[in-house]
């Protein structure tokens, strides 16, 4: 799991790394469509779907899928201890997200944005809690071994009565936002990859390109390593990815505490100005922060792998725990040792002061940018997995294969790597539509991560629980209490939902309207560059 320190927010990826490493079935029989494979003696996928042969609903059909061929895995899997799960937690949810949180604190100010933080971060915690206490239940009453964050949903809705077809189109929504949220990911890190790579050139070589010219360069290799079709491919790109990011990270706590000691602070403890300006600055907030926290996907999965499930809530509570206390802290001395000049990335704000500090942060960039570069393959190459077997059902693949036997690798390969490149300038176009990083971050946190972090899980909660007399809460608190609880989370995700979208559009048309890119605060003469010192034979 050696990329999991990147940003790997979604349960997709851990289905499939945890798959590499813990389940040596064949993967052709695990995906195949179009052969029945037995998985155990009680539990069998047939077409594409698996049925449970032990307390089923009464109105069990072959339309109503029980669980995901990916995640049908018995629990006789278990093979992780807890504090290999603590560190897979950790692995999940610390990424390059958090170089944005000194940015987001900026928006709220001192005070109000490490206290924002902590909230933020307690309420995640207790949606993961809620989101493995309502899957446990809907598979003991389903007699079902797994579930992934999609099926939750979708029998969740079919517990309390909904239509089948209710069911099925929760669980689209899900997976929906899911690949969005992946997707806006991929595309996150083309800006800022293209970001770093335009500040690194313009400081070494004096090459002032646009961002979008350094994202256009950079489409080309992203689409030739996409086409890597193996995970395993890419485990060592990984492994030497979460190097360069704890050495990056190393970099920049030095130069914070070097800004502090000799500079001070110029950061302000609460936003101000007029109540429009507080607003939009608030919900930026949102934004960046739950963009951040966006590790909810990967419980489900873990707590599948674990040798005694029974310990995955205070796994979640210890791990996030200190993901909070860490996004929190992280946030509050960046904005305090860069105050204003705060950027998305806190390593644009790295800018040397002499000609070792002005090597030193240009390698650091070129760490990060490599970081997210294999960042991008890992978020990119799950996707994939989920989606192409679709692919193939839109454009007959088995017709094929029948029709062309010999060529049939051939074929398959063909549409992989046509999709693939596909996906990958889709995703390039939203990142030279938006090349701001930080409205792009808003943007992708506030629609995608509020829905998949704050406002399903307690759904999933009310849904699950509304009619349960053994809840656990009901022997401490009263009903209205947990209710009234949901409902305000709920209402929390859908007023980030709107207003964090309405203010990253407000700053996306504010954007197009200037038609001008950012400056380089490091072109101030206080700082020192490698142009600088050829440019005066220094």
């Amino acid at each position: 799991l050696g990329c999991g320190w990147l940003d790997v927010d979604s349960d997709l990826w851990y289905y499939m790394a945890l798959e590499k490493l813990f389940v040596s079935e064949d993967k052709n029989s695990i995906n195949s469509n179009y052969r029945t494979v037995n998985m155990s003696s009680d539990s069998t996928i047939q077409a594409g779907k698996t049925y449970s042969s032990i307390d089923t609903p009464q109105d069990s059909n072959p339309e109503w899928e029980y669980v995901t061929n990916k995640n049908a895995q018995k629990r006789s899997d278990h093979t992780t201890s807890d504090f290999d799960t603590l560190v897979h937690l950790l692995k999940g949810n610390i990424g390059t997200g958090l170089l944005a949180l000194p940015y987001a604190s900026k928006e709220a100010g001192y005070i109000l944005g490490p206290l924002g933080l902590l909230f933020l971060g307690l309420i995640a915690t207790h949606c993961m809690v809620v989101l493995l206490e309502s899957a446990n239940t809907l598979c003991k009453r389903n007699g079902i071994q797994t579930l992934d964050y999609a099926e939750t949903m979708q029998f969740a809705m079919r517990d309390r009565g909904a239509h089948k077809i209710v069911g099925k189109i929760s669980k689209v929504t899900v997976n929906t936002f899911l690949i969005i949220t992946q997707f806006g990911f991929c595309s996150v890190y083309f800006v800022f990859i293209g970001k770093n790579l335009q500040q690194v050139m313009s400081q070494t070589y004096c090459i002032e390109w646009s961002i979008k010219a350094w994202i256009a360069i950079i489409i080309l290799p992203i689409i030739l390593f996409s086409w890597i079709r193996n995970l395993d491919n890419l485990a060592p790109l990984s492994t030497l990815a979460n190097m360069c990011l704890i050495v990056g990270l190393a970099v920049i706590l030095y130069d914070e505490i070097y800004q502090l000691v000799t500079n001070g602070s110029s950061a302000v403890p609460v936003a101000s100005g007029k109540v429009k300006n507080i607003v939009l600055s608030l919900a930026l907030f949102f934004g960046n922060a739950i963009f951040a926290f966006e590790g909810i996907g990967v419980v489900l999965p873990l707590e599948n792998k674990m040798k005694i499930p029974a310990h995955a809530k205070r796994v979640v509570y210890t791990g996030m725990l200190t993901v909070t206390i860490l996004y929190s802290s992280f946030g509050l001395i960046g904005y305090l040792a860069y105050g204003d000049d705060i950027q998305a990335s806190i390593t644009l704000n790295l800018c040397g002061r002499d000609a070792g500090t002005a090597i030193l942060f240009l390698l650091t960039k070129l760490l990060f940018a490599y970081s997210v570069f294999s960042s991008f393959l890992v978020q990119f190459y799950v996707p994939m997995d989920f989606l192409e077997p679709y692919v193939y059902q839109i454009v007959r693949m088995n017709y094929l294969v029948y029709k062309y036997p010999r060529h049939h690798e051939a074929i398959k390969t063909a549409i992989q790597l046509t999709f693939r490149t596909i996906l990958v300038l889709v995703t390039a176009s939203l990142a030279l539509s938006i090349p701001d990083l930080d409205d792009l971050i808003t943007l992708i946190g506030a629609f995608s991560s509020s829905a998949l972090a704050l406002i399903f899980p307690p759904t999933i909660e009310l849904l699950t629980f509304w009619r349960d007399p053994n809840r656990r809460w009901l022997r401490v608190l009263p009903r209205p209490f947990w209710i009234i609880k949901d409902f305000a989370i709920i209402s929390l995700g859908i007023i980030g939902f709107c207003f964090g979208t309405f203010a990253s559009f407000h700053n996306i048309v504010g954007y197009f309207k200037n038609k001008a890119e950012s400056c380089d605060i490091c072109e101030d003469d206080v700082y020192q560059t490698a142009c600088h010192l050829v440019q005066y034979n220094i």
